[in-house]
C-alpha cells in the first residue's frame, strides 16, 4: 500500500507543471531547446524534476519508511575528489532539488548537515554546515541518493542512483540531459560564448 500511495504521490508531483521529458527520441533535440537568445528555456529544477520522475516511477523496491541521504553529485572522472573542481555549483544545485523532489513525494529524508546547534550571526542564522565537528556524524539511513554527471560542449549527462545502505545494491537508477545553456538564465544584450574546461564553465568573448 505504501508503494502504490508512493507511486501515486510522485506521478502527480511530478507530472504536473513540468518540463517535457527527454527520452531517445527527443534527446537528440535538446542542443536546440533555446529561446531567441540562445538561453534554455527550462531551469535546473525542472530537468532534474524529470530525472527525479525516471528514477521513482522505474522501480518498485523504493519503501517510504525508508531513510534516504541526498548527496552532492560529483564530476564523473572527479568521484574522489581529487581533481574537483573549486565550485560545484551544478552538483550542489542538482543534490538541492534531489531534496525538494523526494520530500514532497513523500520520503524520509535526512539532512545529515544540519548543525547539532544553530549558529547565529548578526546578520544570519546558520542550521547547515559542512564541517563535520559541527554536525551529528552519527547519521543513519537505508538508501544513499547520489549520482555524477559529465560535460560536453553543449549538454551536460545526468547519471542518478538510489542505493540500498546495507546491500550496496542499486535499487533504482536514471540518466538524462541538461543543455549547458540552462546555466545562464539571464539574456545578454551580445550573447557570449559558452565553453566547458575542467568541469567549469567560461563566458567569452574568446
Amino acid at each position: 500500500m505504501k508503494t502504490l500511495m508512493f507511486i501515486l504521490i510522485v506521478a502527480s508531483l511530478l507530472v504536473s507543471g513540468c518540463a517535457g521529458p527527454l527520452n531517445d527520441t527527443n534527446a537528440n533535440a535538446l542542443e536546440t531547446n533555446n529561446n531567441a537568445t540562445g538561453v534554455s528555456d527550462s531551469n535546473i529544477h525542472q530537468y532534474v524534476t524529470q530525472l527525479a520522475k525516471q528514477l521513482f516511477l522505474t522501480s518498485d523496491m523504493i519503501r517510504l519508511n525508508k531513510r534516504v541521504a541526498v548527496g552532492t553529485f560529483l564530476p564523473m572522472m572527479d568521484i574522489n575528489g581529487k581533481y574537483m573542481p573549486a565550485s560545484n555549483a551544478l552538483g550542489q544545485q542538482i543534490q538541492e532539488s534531489f531534496v525538494t523532489l523526494a520530500t514532497q513525494a513523500g520520503m524520509s529524508v535526512i539532512e545529515f548537515k544540519a548543525t547539532t546547534a544553530i549558529k547565529i550571526q548578526e546578520n544570519q542564522d546558520i542550521m547547515l554546515s559542512r564541517k563535520v565537528s559541527e554536525i551529528n556524524s552519527r547519521i543513519k539511513a537505508d538508501y544513499y541518493l547520489t549520482g555524477t554527471y559529465s560535460t560536453l560542449e553543449q549538454s551536460i549527462t545526468v547519471n542518478v542512483r538510489l542505493i540500498d545502505v546495507n546491500t550496496q545494491k542499486v535499487i533504482a537508477a536514471a540518466t538524462d540531459f541538461i543543455p549547458t545553456n540552462v546555466m545562464w538564465s539571464q539574456p545578454k544584450v551580445s550573447q557570449p560564448q559558452v565553453t566547458m574546461k575542467d568541469n567549469r564553465f567560461y563566458r567569452g568573448p574568446f
